[in-house]
């Protein structure tokens, strides 16, 4: 697991799925709660979907993004 950088109260938190550089992944029915730090975050990745996903946090956490991909393509939600 990776540590997030960058966070808001300077705490070092660890996302709660963090793929990089992944082709090809489907994330299915699953529920992440309560993330200590970014909850999904695909990273460099290709043709990547995402079905029926739950994510749970509390509107006052420190930070409550749910899915963010960054420089991936092909990209289903």
């Amino acid at each position: 697991m990776e540590l997030a950088e960058g966070t808001r109260d300077g705490a070092r938190r660890p996302r709660g799925l963090h793929l990089i550089g992944c082709r090809d992944v489907t994330l299915i029915g699953f529920t992440i709660r309560e993330a200590p730090s970014w909850t999904i975050h695909p990273q460099g990745c290709d043709r990547l979907a995402a079905y029926g996903l739950t994510i749970e946090a509390p509107g006052d956490s420190p930070n409550t993004d749910g899915f963010d991909p960054e420089m991936c393509r092909d990209v289903t939600i």
